[in-house]
């Protein structure tokens, strides 16, 4: 406490490169701070206030894709007989999962000994665990952390993760339609 760490500048002009500067603790935390809003997306919050009520509208409107409930999305789709969904459970996690292949091709190889039905049911899974358990912030840090350590494990990097969030709220755009409300979208 109250020591001083050293962290390299990121500028382009090398004397200042090799430069290195001191920060104390709090300006250290305000500079992670900064780099970390600057990193992540803008619907990214690092310690939100979650209430009943967006853990209702998140719950319900997964609740509605898990149920397997034809959205107007879905009806309008099946409407073009090259639409192969039966379930609109898995016309979402294969909406996901195009979409992030689409946002990071490199993914895509990491998935090459998995079916996709399988890899599916297994997203769905941990969806559901962390909406059951959102209200424990522990429980959900714990299961999150080490779902992040396996996927590091294998390689996955640090962007993937925004990618993973922005192909998570399109599935879920594409798949509820108007049940995506401004409301359900603050919740998730």
């Amino acid at each position: 406490m109250g020591g001083k760490a050293s962290v390299e500048s990121n500028s382009t002009d090398q004397s200042q490169q090799e430069e290195k500067k001191e920060y104390d603790e709090a300006e250290l935390q305000l500079l992670i701070e900064e780099r970390l809003k600057a990193a992540y997306p803008e619907w990214h919050l690092a310690d939100p206030d979650i209430s009943q009520a967006d853990v209702d509208y998140a719950s319900a409107s997964f609740q509605i894709i898990m149920s397997g409930f034809w959205t107007a999305p879905f009806m309008e789709r099946k409407k073009n007989p090259e639409f192969r969904h039966n379930t609109t459970t898995t016309w979402f996690y294969e909406t996901f999962y195009e979409g992030l292949f689409t946002r990071e091709p490199e993914i895509r190889p990491m998935f090459r000994d998995i079916s996709m039905f399988t890899q599916g049911r297994l997203l769905v899974g941990a969806l559901s665990i962390s909406l059951d358990s959102i209200r424990d912030p522990e429980q959900v840090t714990k299961r999150l952390t080490a779902l992040t350590v396996k996927h590091n494990s294998i390689g996955v990097k640090s962007r993937y993760y925004i990618c993973f969030g922005e192909a998570l709220f399109d599935a879920l755009r594409q798949c509820l339609g108007l049940m995506f409300d401004e409301q359900t979208e603050l919740a998730w």
